[in-house]
């Protein structure tokens, strides 16, 4: 009896290995293409077109894993977290202007601006209460030009 559960343990081992492996060298596939494309930002589009690709294969693989009972479905789900965030990390969204919001872009802003990056924060989030109308404006005219301001007006957002 001791015997036959010993082997079955070998053979659930095996398949487990197998997944394990899959998972982590597509982490590193993924590493890698990133490494690579790092210096050449040319052609974003295609970068992200063979990484969203590698982020597919990836996910299959994380689903199987976790149907299979291998990985907990929370790893799977983190796993998956951290796929997304390496593809927002080479998406540069420049679409009519907008930048996305890092603390990097944060800092050098706030640089800029000449206001701490706590008070820039509370700005990008919308929390302007804090702030008078000639403060803000005055902010909006040492922005540079290629930033743009978009004002969304919470009762308009509601009513859609």
């Amino acid at each position: 009896m001791v015997i036959k559960e010993a082997e079955k343990n070998k053979v659930k081992q095996a398949r487990n290995r197998k997944y394990k492996t899959l998972i982590k060298n597509q982490f590193k596939k993924i590493e890698v293409y990133l490494q690579k494309q790092k210096g050449n930002e040319s052609a974003v589009s295609v970068q992200q077109k063979g990484l969203e690709n590698l982020i597919a294969e990836t996910q299959k693989v994380l689903d199987k894993a976790k149907n299979k009972k291998i990985i907990h479905p929370r790893k799977r789900d983190r796993k998956k977290r951290q796929l997304y965030n390496s593809l927002n990390k080479l998406r540069v969204t420049k679409e009519k202007g907008r930048a996305m919001i890092t603390p990097k872009l944060i800092k050098r802003l706030a640089e800029k601006l000449a206001i701490s990056e706590e008070e820039l924060y509370d700005i990008c989030r919308g929390k302007i209460n804090d702030f008078s109308l000639s403060r803000l404006m005055s902010y909006l005219e040492k922005l540079p030009l290629e930033y743009e301001l978009l004002v969304i007006d919470k009762q308009q957002r509601e009513s859609k």
